[in-house]
């Protein structure tokens, strides 16, 4: 992991063109999130304890996070892409060890 994060980030240090993708990831526990531009996408494992389902909010129209647009057919290729996106950033740097995703332990509990 060291090494691709200074291979990333080499080019920023020395000021160099980067292809900036400009989104965020984020894990914890039964949750993982992208937010990019114009999206915050949460997913989350299911069943959830509490009956918490995906959200989806629309930045450009909804900057208050008020509106979850995840289950409106007309926003689910968003979905599908987003989704796609935050499972292959899993799998490219969430240390499986604690990949409560794939029947594994969680490392804390928050519940």
């Amino acid at each position: 992991m060291r090494e691709s994060l200074a291979g990333t980030m080499r080019p920023l240090l020395e000021q160099d063109t980067v292809d900036w993708t400009d989104e965020i990831f984020m894990e914890q526990e039964e949750k993982r999130s992208i937010r990019t531009r114009r999206w915050n996408f949460m997913r989350r494992l299911q069943p959830t304890y509490y009956g918490f389902g995906h959200t989806l909010n629309n930045l450009a129209n909804d900057p208050d996070e008020r509106v979850n647009v995840a289950d409106d057919p007309e926003y689910a290729s968003v979905v599908k892409e987003l989704f796609a996106r935050a499972d292959q950033q899993r799998r490219t740097y969430s240390d499986p060890k604690w990949g409560l995703w794939i029947g594994r332990h969680r490392k804390s509990n928050s519940t």
